[in-house]
């Protein structure tokens, strides 16, 4: 029998309707998370500009400096999400977006919040099996920014975050596919295309091509297990399932020309502005797989590292800077630590960003 979605925008989502069942899955049983009867939850974000965060960067740097930290393409499978009034949008009537500080985004704060206080109630943790010692050493789905070594007056304000996987297609690493959906908003016919519609997959260049600095997002993602770690951490792993996607608009691209003394001035006239009401396409994606990955925890488009001797494939953990002493390798956590290294380099055109299958 295959499994039920059900995609609510995060408003209308019950949280005390959230439960963990365990469901056998090859030898061992998975705590899964569902909703209501039995239902797996996809929760639609408000919309919210990228000033910050991202996929994580690749081995090289916007700024052609080698990343320390970048451990290989599967640590760049996430996308995360800044959680700010200063990243809240909201649209006016004419459809045109419009950047406020809209409660809006202090009530998704708060369906944040409670999410985590629930996961975290006696009754959620024993279904998890959760040892009530670890209580406090849960990784929360609301983060809280990693703080810099460097303290001046002109560090940027982090802000609070979501981290979300990609969903992908298999289990080795070199075998992933990425299928989450995206959708870029086209102006010119006033809709949302889908980027990767003829092949299904999509790759990081192509994310990386889609997703720009201050680009306007709503992402859709999934609750879909708890992970755990030998360390004792555990946290909730939450998947991209689609992403819609408003790039923005900049000034006109004009190639200017030499006049001659004897040629009047040429003006061209201003394009007719288009309604920027969008049109919806298609459902949310119901796959079922789970991948996950490392983290990114800086300016956009950048990443932070963590010490840690223990990853898991289901992991939150921040990149480690490769050493000589081989670390060694657990398969259900998704924990997320104190952030070792800050990479800054804001990036203004574009957004350089940057695992068990459920």
């Amino acid at each position: 029998m295959c499994a039920q979605f059900t995609t609510l925008k995060f408003k209308d989502v019950d949280i005390k309707q959230i439960c963990c069942e365990k469901v056998k899955m090859g030898k061992e049983f998975v705590p899964l998370l569902k909703y209501g009867k039995g239902l797996i939850l996809c929760v639609q974000a408000p919309w919210i500009k990228m000033k910050q965060y991202g996929i994580p960067p690749g081995e090289e740097l916007s700024n052609g400096v080698k990343n320390e930290y970048y451990t290989g393409e599967d640590s760049r499978l996430s996308v995360r999400f800044p959680v700010h009034p200063d990243c809240c949008i909201t649209l006016n009537n004419d459809g045109d977006t419009i950047e406020t500080n809209s409660e809006e985004i202090q009530v998704y704060t708060n369906f944040l919040q409670g999410l985590d206080a629930h996961i975290k109630t006696p009754e959620f943790m024993t279904a998890a099996d959760i040892d009530n010692d670890d209580k406090e050493k849960y990784v929360s789905i609301y983060r809280k920014p990693a703080k810099s070594k460097k303290n001046t007056n002109n560090d940027k304000e982090k802000y609070y975050s979501i981290k979300t996987k990609l969903d992908t297609d298999g289990y080795d690493t070199e075998a992933k596919k990425i299928k989450t959906i995206f959708e870029l908003f086209d102006k010119d016919i006033n809709q949302y295309k889908i980027v990767n519609a003829n092949n299904k997959y999509i790759t990081l260049a192509e994310i990386e091509n889609t997703l720009k600095y201050n680009s306007e997002v709503c992402p859709i993602f999934q609750l879909v297990k708890i992970w755990t770690q030998s360390t004792g951490a555990w946290g909730v792993t939450l998947k991209l399932k689609r992403l819609r996607i408003k790039n923005p608009v900049y000034a006109e691209q004009y190639d200017a020309i030499f006049l001659d003394d004897n040629i009047e001035p040429v003006v061209l006239p201003p394009k007719p502005q288009q309604q920027a009401t969008a049109k919806k396409i298609v459902q949310v994606d119901d796959s079922d797989d789970d991948s996950d990955t490392k983290e990114s925890d800086d300016e956009p488009v950048k990443v932070t590292a963590s010490k840690t001797k223990v990853i898991d494939s289901d992991s939150d953990e921040e990149p480690v800077k490769p050493k000589k002493a081989t670390t060694v390798v657990d398969s259900d956590s998704d924990e997320d630590v104190k952030s070792k290294k800050v990479v800054k380099n804001p990036v203004k055109a574009s957004t350089k960003t940057k695992k068990s299958n459920v």
